[in-house]
């Protein structure tokens, strides 16, 4: 399955040994590109720097979520499936009508929020 995996792709590429990075755009060696998958062989689309810092961006380290500050301010409407969500700064349920702050994944109170 592989071998035929391979003879396919050296039918579309003009150069079976390099391959074009889908995130930086530059020509590379096949070996720069990480196996994805590896019952078939097939490798990533992005080479293994550009990969890493797809990885390292893809998902923020909590210092970086705090400097983000809060993402969302509203206020809890009837229905709103986030009303009853335990505040963790008072232990006290968010109710309809306060006003909340969304920040890191986590509800609390905007009272407890400084800007």
């Amino acid at each position: 399955m592989r071998a035929a995996n391979e003879a396919r792709h050296a039918k579309k590429s003009r150069n079976p040994a390099k391959r074009i990075c889908s995130r930086c755009r530059e020509l590379k060696a096949v070996e720069a590109f990480g196996i994805k998958n590896n019952r078939t062989g097939a490798r990533r689309s992005m080479w293994a720097d550009c990969f890493k810092q797809y990885q390292q961006n893809r998902n923020p380290s909590p210092q970086k979520l705090e400097k983000l500050g809060p993402v969302l301010r509203f206020i809890l409407e009837d229905g709103d499936e986030h009303a009853g969500v335990i505040c963790p700064d008072c232990d006290q349920p968010c109710r309809i009508g306060d006003e909340v702050v969304a920040s890191n994944a986590v509800l609390r109170h905007a009272l407890h929020h400084s800007e």
